[in-house]
């Protein structure tokens, strides 16, 4: 049978990561897994590779953009099977392959006749992986729902009358019959072991208790004219009701929060998390609105980045709840109180919410590392990078002081969001390695499948993250001109705006340039830099260089700034 034929039907397999169904193709041809990279912000970890290749089937050489790890769960009748898949990621048709690798972890059985894998499970029982459809009706459904919307999208859409059907779905996951793999292999990270006995409390992942008192100074000071604001409960459904009583025993019993009286009352509300459970958060906006925002700047992460020059060697720490992990001052607690149904309680903590908690918690860090910060360590909130310029013994060591630090410190890490002595990873949206940094592939791929904004608002977020990485793009300025234009001017953020044939060139050059930007080198503050400057009518540029090699120039950014109408008129004063 030609593999290629349109009437070729493959079956496929539905799985969950996080709660979200994908589609699994079960392929004996392939050595290894693939996801697909859509898929990324939904994996444990990932690790990018640069200029690797795997042989497809046709014995053509495709490029792969990195490894990840995902934590899978298939279905049963009676019980869940949950596995840990480690691939290659890698663009194809299907959100996940699984190959031959997965086929020798898990040895399922197949039956040939209705193309159907059965699992056996640690308990002798078993799992029937059955297909879920064809291929042919995959891409189908794939053609159809392609956009998310927001619910006022879609009040709109009902208004203009586009919309013929639509189904409410609620979907709640039992968990009480998943079946966990304890025996996790980490040989791919050796070091957890290692760590994990020698520093048994950083790595134990959740908050047991209280931590201890660090920072004896309050975080919420509010104005001298200030009144305590006292706000009444949301109205909340019976789902969101059964929630609200269960996180608040979690937190009660874990001594997080506590009951109270206090003058000052805000209100609580859910919104649901991408794996589908309900976070809840605190509504703190009347109690910013009067409290002093503490001077601390958060680490600028350009200046952060640049400290990485000759790295080899890097692990990436974070931080369990990391908010969590720093306690209030007794008046602080007070300001925090929460309003429900069920009572009201302060937190003993900080929150998520507060405008002062982010500039608190990054000045605690700063106290904890600060013997070692810019030397090998990079901090930003509950983020922690380690780097090392020498070899992986050394490096070793630094993670080792380090870990030493948040032992004495009584700070906790989750560990499977770690990653340990990598030559290349992710870290504040870049992916760092010794020869450079680079775009997040993640970053990356929100950015190319961006639809093409249809207001003021959509414009400004899509250059708002594009402009994050404007360092990589020459003449970005000019380039984004037209968009620019877009976002001047009054009146509503939602107003419509005329997209022009400029505008999409635009668009789509930011895009294509952002997909195959320059690594950029981390500057050598010991040799030699050069500017090189560009202008054009409406814009001008430059790009910084540095001399890796004798007479061998790499950039270490660009940057650039469209000129004001004023600015246009400046008559020339030299060239550069």
């Amino acid at each position: 049978m030609n593999a290629s034929s349109k009437n070729t039907v493959l079956p496929t397999y539905e799985v969950f990561i996080k709660g979200v169904p994908y589609q699994v193709l079960i392929d004996t041809g392939a050595s290894a897994n693939y996801i697909h990279p859509r898929l990324l912000n939904v994996v444990d970890s990932y690790k990018p590779v640069i200029n690797q290749a795997v042989e497809t089937a046709n014995g053509e050489q495709t490029v792969i953009s990195g490894q990840a790890i995902c934590t899978m769960e298939i279905k049963g009748r009676s019980k869940n099977f949950i596995n840990i898949v480690k691939a290659f990621v890698f663009e194809s048709k299907f959100d996940i392959i699984l190959g031959n690798s997965w086929l020798k972890q898990i040895k399922p059985r197949p039956d040939w006749f209705d193309s159907s894998w059965t699992i056996m499970m640690p308990d002798c029982s078993t799992i029937v992986m059955e297909p879920y459809r064809t291929t042919n009706n995959l891409n189908k459904q794939q053609d159809e729902v392609n956009v998310i919307i927001s619910a006022k999208q879609l009040t709109r859409l009902f208004k203009t009358k586009q919309v013929s059907e639509y189904y409410l779905v609620h979907a709640e996951i039992d968990e009480s019959n998943v079946n966990y793999l304890n025996n996790v292999n980490y040989t791919d990270f050796p070091w957890i072991a290692e760590f994990s006995k020698e520093f048994p409390e950083v790595f134990k992942g959740h908050i047991t208790g209280l931590p201890p008192m660090r920072n004896t100074q309050d975080i919420i000071v509010t104005k001298p004219d200030a009144v305590p604001v006292a706000r009444p409960p949301y109205k909340m459904s019976p789902l969101e009701l059964s929630e609200l009583r269960k996180q608040i025993d979690e937190l009660l019993a874990k001594g997080l929060i506590e009951p109270c009286a206090s003058e000052w009352s805000n209100p609580v509300l859910f919104v649901r998390k991408p794996n589908g459970d309900l976070r809840m958060c605190c509504d703190y906006r009347m109690l910013n609105k009067v409290a002093l925002k503490q001077k601390i700047q958060l680490s600028r992460i350009d200046e952060c980045l640049e400290r990485l020059h000759n790295a080899k060697h890097f692990t990436s720490l974070d931080l369990t709840n990391g908010f969590h992990q720093q306690r209030l001052t007794d008046s602080d607690s007070l300001k925090t109180a929460i309003s429900t149904r069920y009572g009201q309680f302060c937190w003993k903590v900080v929150p998520f919410g507060l405008s002062n908690s982010g500039p608190a918690f990054q000045k605690m860090m700063n106290t904890v590392l600060a013997d070692y910060i810019d030397k090998f360590v990079m901090v930003y909130l509950d983020d922690i990078l380690v780097f090392t310029n020498g070899n992986e013994e050394q490096h070793k060591q630094h993670v080792r002081m380090v870990l030493r630090k948040l032992d004495e410190a009584k700070l906790i890490i989750n560990k499977n969001k770690c990653l340990f002595n990598q030559k290349e990873l992710t870290f504040l949206g870049y992916n760092i390695s010794e020869k450079g940094i680079l775009p997040a592939p993640q970053k990356i791929e929100a950015i190319k499948s961006w639809p093409v904004p249809i207001n003021v608002q959509q414009v400004r977020q899509f250059m708002g993250l594009a402009q994050h990485y404007r360092k990589f793009i020459k003449g970005f300025a000019g380039i984004t001109a037209p968009l620019t234009d877009l976002t001047k001017g009054t009146g509503h953020k939602r107003r419509a705006i005329q997209w022009t044939d400029e505008c999409q060139k635009s668009f789509d050059m930011i895009k294509k340039k952002l997909s195959s930007a320059p690594v950029l080198i981390n500057p050598d503050m010991d040799k030699p830099f050069r500017i090189e400057c560009d202008a054009s009518d409406f814009a001008v540029g430059a790009v910084l260089l540095q001399e890796e090699t004798k007479g061998v120039w790499k950039p270490v950014a660009f940057e650039s700034k469209k000129l004001s109408q004023a600015e246009r008129n400046y008559p020339p004063q030299g060239s550069c």
